[in-house]
């Protein structure tokens, strides 16, 4: 079964974490993901009446949830979604950065510069690496430069340095005859 509403990561999470301890508080849910608790409440509130918890009174006034089998389907699907979404994030960083190494390489280039954090630039950084590139953390002007922020990945090539010679095509030397 394919659930069409807007379910997401945060709601996986959530279902993970009871399938795990049932007698979890909001607040303890709140705390590991992150979030307020008055956003877990309302999340609770919607996988319950959607069918996908039940309820089960507790010590005191405390709820315990448990998954439903609809619930178990629901983490499946969710997780399949986020498994897909994931390889294709890979993927397309994967293509970006080696048409940027296919260009280093065009240019004869055997190290680079790599900045960025989390998992996009690790990816940058292992392919880089499996093609025979060396990572710098500095080079000055001579490397070209390759930025990873989140998703967005950029490359600035240094300037090519050009020699001047003369229009006339004689060398310097010997244009003092």
């Amino acid at each position: 079964m394919t659930y069409e509403t807007a379910y997401d990561s945060k709601d996986l999470d959530i279902l993970k974490l009871l399938a795990e301890n049932p007698q979890l508080s909001q607040a303890e849910i709140g705390k590991q993901l992150g979030v307020a608790v008055g956003t877990v409440n309302w999340r609770l509130k919607r996988l319950v009446s959607d069918g996908f918890l039940r309820t089960v009174p507790g010590e005191g006034r405390k709820l315990n949830y448990f998954v439903t089998e609809s619930g178990t389907a629901l983490s499946r699907q969710l997780y399949t979604e986020f498994v897909d979404r994931s390889f294709s994030a890979y993927r397309t960083i994967k293509k970006q950065m080696q048409d940027f190494l296919d260009r280093c390489e065009a240019d004869h280039f055997t190290t680079i510069q790599l900045y960025g954090d989390g998992d996009a630039a690790e990816i940058c950084r292992l392919i880089a690496v499996s093609r025979g590139l060396k990572i710098v953390s500095s080079g000055g002007e001579q490397d070209p430069i390759i930025s990873v922020n989140g998703l967005q990945i950029s490359i600035n090539f240094p300037e090519k340095k050009v020699s001047a010679q003369p229009l006339d095509g004689r060398n310097k030397e010997n244009q003092d005859d």
